[in-house]
């Protein structure tokens, strides 16, 4: 699968990451943020400093979750203004959704971040949108990147940003685009049929095209990902990827969209929330599970040393009392730290 194809193209390329960074955490307290939260914000801006987009780079002095500090000169993360900055009706569902984006005092909405780079030298123009939230206990991105042209596949590359952002939930990263190679088969060129039936579409020449969309994507990677598990959204074909990687910054979820259905587009906006919701439970889900045999298996070492530590005790052996003392703080320290670890898999 990394073997590429420049003959093949794509049309309006729309690459969208959606990243999940965990704000609070079940060990801590509802009020407590964990100390890494703001990781996925600091992330864009490096991202957008890399990619020299002025938006991304100054996004801090646009989110609610930064006040700006006179005396540093400098935005400082501070969450506990999100709320403050929130609207009476917001207020209401603050443990569900929050965007995160200052409001316009003009219009009161939140206003989705759109930015615009100059064509690069290869006469690309990069448009994009960030749209940044709260979702619960977590920090929520939806990063989106697209070129308005036609392009080769070599080009999706360039769009990829995972080498700078890795949330600590994960993310997916999905590609939605329309295959120009591509022959389809519709009924509407048949004169008999009135309605469009996508079961009747030729999708054979799509897993390949997949195939090469993900090995451009990931161009300077020898790592493999699994063959796809393919389906249809809104009639359109879609394959989804993951290298089932345990630790959720190293683990690839994509997702290949084509836009091939005439009506597919307009459908997409009516499912965006559920699909956010959506991926972002698959992640937690995911984390939860990674979490769990981690603690597992640190509960399991962690008894089997107690377990030796108690039966040395009932027939101990000719030890010091200081040795002794040592052991009677290291039981209590160590069942401790065991019911830490049950806590945190419950």
């Amino acid at each position: 699968m990394n073997q590429t194809s420049t003959k093949q193209r794509v049309q309006n390329p729309c690459l969208i990451l959606y990243a999940f960074q965990l704000r609070q955490s079940a060990s801590q307290g509802n009020q407590e943020v964990m100390e890494n939260a703001s990781q996925l914000w600091e992330q864009c801006v490096t991202f957008g400093q890399q990619r020299q987009i002025q938006l991304l780079q100054s996004l801090k002095q646009e989110l609610r979750c930064y006040t700006y500090d006179r005396q540093e000169s400098s935005y400082r993360y501070n969450p506990n203004n999100e709320e403050q900055e929130a609207t009476a009706e917001e207020k209401l569902h603050l443990d569900d959704w929050l965007e995160l984006v200052r409001k316009d005092p003009q219009s009161h909405q939140a206003r989705q971040l759109n930015f615009d780079k100059e064509s690069n030298n290869q006469g690309l123009r990069l448009l994009g949108e960030i749209y940044p939230l709260r979702l619960h206990d977590t920090y929520a991105l939806d990063l989106t990147l697209r070129y308005t042209e036609t392009v080769d596949l070599i080009q999706l590359g360039q769009l990829n940003p995972t080498d700078y952002i890795q949330a600590s939930l994960g993310q997916t990263l999905l590609l939605f685009t329309k295959p120009i190679n591509s022959n389809p088969v519709s009924p509407r060129d048949n004169k008999e049929c009135s309605e469009y039936d996508p079961q009747q579409l030729d999708f054979s020449s799509y897993p390949d095209l997949a195939n090469h969309c993900v090995a451009n994507l990931f161009q300077d990677t020898v790592e493999h990902f699994p063959p796809a598990t393919k389906g249809q959204l809104f009639g359109s074909p879609i394959f989804a990827y993951d290298n089932d990687k345990q630790q959720s910054r190293e683990r690839r979820h994509i997702l290949i969209w084509f836009d091939s259905h005439p009506e597919t587009i307009s459908k997409i906006d009516q499912a965006y929330d559920p699909l956010l919701n959506l991926l972002c439970c698959r992640s937690k889900i995911i984390y939860a599970y990674n979490k769990s045999r981690q603690c597992n298996e640190a509960a399991r070492e962690i008894s089997s040393e107690l377990e030796g530590k108690v039966n040395q005790l009932i027939q101990p052996p000719e030890e010091t009392l200081e040795e002794l003392e040592h052991w009677l703080r290291f039981i209590p320290q160590q069942a401790f730290q065991y019911a830490k670890y049950l806590r945190d898999m419950e």
